[in-house]
């Protein structure tokens, strides 16, 4: 018979692979409560891990664009910067403001 203490390291060896799998705690609370009302989770779960493994291919295409606007943006020539000015890198037009990459917060599950 599983004492409160089995379950309670079940529960937890489950929340750190599924982290380490890229699962939020929000989705891995969820997958508790289909555990606790006695259903398999194991669809959820597969899901899931399919909508992570479009996330990671959409983040790599995002990060390698990244790399490429930056390694463009660095062979670029230098330009002279005054003390009133920010760093040209910052005011370069070659990266955007934001290219894409999701925030870690939006990751995680964080709201």
């Amino acid at each position: 018979m599983a004492t409160y203490e089995d379950k309670a390291i079940a529960s937890l060896r489950l929340i750190r692979r599924a982290q380490a799998l890229g699962i939020t705690l929000t989705e891995v609370k969820e997958i508790l409560t289909l555990v606790g009302r006695g259903e398999a989770p194991c669809c959820r779960v597969k899901e899931l891990a399919c909508k992570h493994l479009r996330d990671i291919a959409q983040s790599i295409g995002e990060l390698r664009l990244l790399r490429r606007q930056l390694q463009a943006m660095l062979r670029q020539e230098p330009r002279q910067s005054f003390a009133d000015q920010l760093c040209p890198i910052l005011e370069s037009e070659t990266i955007p403001p934001h290219h894409g990459l999701r925030d870690k917060a939006t990751r995680t599950g964080a709201a």
